[in-house]
């Protein structure tokens, strides 16, 4: 399991395909939270992140649609992963 925060998860997207679950923002307020569902989930990962990306700022990118756009030419130019999570954070863009 790969956890990452602070200011390496202000934009996830690029890190995205080597960390399995991202804390965005500050981990203060959610660290409580995401130890018991560490405690709960204990050898099911998959139910362990199902469950961590119902808590406000985490983003799972393992449940994550990517669209990737391209100009006239045809040449990508943005890369957007809509997260399966509860909170407001629902559109990453990376350009």
């Amino acid at each position: 399991m790969v956890v990452a925060g602070g200011s390496c998860a202000l934009n996830p997207e690029p890190m995205a395909d080597f960390i399995d679950l991202f804390v965005i923002g500050g981990g203060e307020g959610i660290v409580l939270e995401l130890l018991e569902v560490f405690r709960a989930c204990r050898g099911n990962k998959r139910e362990l992140l199902r469950q961590a990306a119902r808590l406000d700022d985490i983003y799972v990118p393992s449940f994550r649609q990517i669209d990737i756009f391209h100009n006239k030419g045809g040449k990508p130019f943005g890369r957007f992963g809509i997260s399966y999570c509860k909170s407001n954070l629902k559109l990453h863009a990376s350009m």
